[in-house]
């Protein structure tokens, strides 16, 4: 079992809330044989906060810059390379996207706008394809080109209603100013260098209508234990690393995507970026899994709930 894994048993999980019974879903890794609950807030457990800086500190120093250049410059390779070998088995459906943001997506009408980020193979557009108002209009991008290959040849793909394309979010232009109704960012801007997010929420916020636009986003918390995991020579920089298959991970904290989002006019109407801690327990082993999401939800300050 994890060092930071609590030996909690697996009656007692059962005992407590699935993800089912609350608003949050499980995160996006496929996990067999568990049950998820809600997890303690680990900022206010300091044993264990100081365990994760132990190991964080063993992780060692970031690569040579000549590395964090070669990831950067193949991001879209790497990501493609991943769809072709895992296709559309890795990520679960977003079915808890609906409850999580019922608000923001209860306010869209016929003739509005849905632009997600990151599609992957439709893992977040497919469910709300089925909970949206007919004639809400879906646009899915994604820079791995098998990527979109994948969603469209999904069976529930319907091109009179979906348009799916590649799109680099930190170079190209997202869509005519002001056309987007909604965008979503689940597990998106993590997976970007933390020197070109600024350049990805200008891009969003150039495509947000001024009185009508909402962002939507889900991602990796700090302190996750997939954070934890890493070993030395996997660090790009301060809590931004690469995984064995050449894809990168950069794991939020809140305040972080405040100040980004703030600095270009957006504001939150949740009271700022928040974490989501979760616990999955393997009823096969009993090993505990602690994960650690942000989520938040940005209007500009000119929104008008009434439009």
């Amino acid at each position: 079992m994890d060092e930071l894994s609590s030996l909690v048993s697996c009656r007692e999980i059962l005992r407590k809330n699935t993800y089912r019974k609350t608003k949050h879903g499980p995160p996006e890794e496929l996990e067999a044989n568990g049950v998820w609950s809600l997890d303690s807030d680990w900022r206010k457990d300091e044993e264990r906060l100081t365990r994760a800086r132990e190991l964080i500190e063993k992780q060692g120093k970031p690569v040579s810059e000549f590395w964090k250049k070669e990831y950067e410059q193949k991001a879209a390779k790497y990501w493609n390379a991943f769809y072709k070998r895992n296709g559309d088995r890795f990520f679960r459906d977003r079915h808890y996207v609906y409850t999580v943001f019922a608000k923001e997506l209860e306010r869209l009408k016929s003739g509005h706008t849905i632009i997600e980020l990151g599609c992957g193979v439709g893992n977040g557009v497919m469910p709300l394809n089925k909970s949206i108002p007919l004639g809400v209009k879906l646009r899915c991008l994604d820079f791995a080109p098998e990527a979109i290959r994948l969603l469209k040849a999904r069976p529930d793909f319907d091109p009179s209603r979906i348009q799916a394309e590649v799109c680099d979010l930190t170079k190209d232009c997202l869509g005519p100013n002001g056309s987007a109704h909604l965008v979503t960012c689940f597990f998106v801007l993590s997976a970007l260098a933390p020197e070109t997010l600024h350049h990805a929420v200008q891009a969003i916020a150039s495509v947000l209508h001024p009185t009508q636009g909402v962002c939507i986003l889900r991602d990796y918390g700090r302190y996750d234990e997939a954070q934890l995991r890493f070993s030395k020579n996997h660090k790009l920089s301060d809590n931004f690393y690469v995984k064995q298959d050449g894809t990168r991970c950069y794991y939020f904290d809140p305040a972080e995507l405040d100040h980004i989002f703030f600095s270009f006019g957006f504001s939150n109407q949740r009271s700022g970026a928040y974490y989501v801690n979760q616990k999955h327990i393997n009823r096969a082993t009993n090993n505990v899994r602690r994960r650690v999401f942000v989520e938040a939800c940005y209007y500009f300050s000119s929104f008008r709930r009434d439009d």
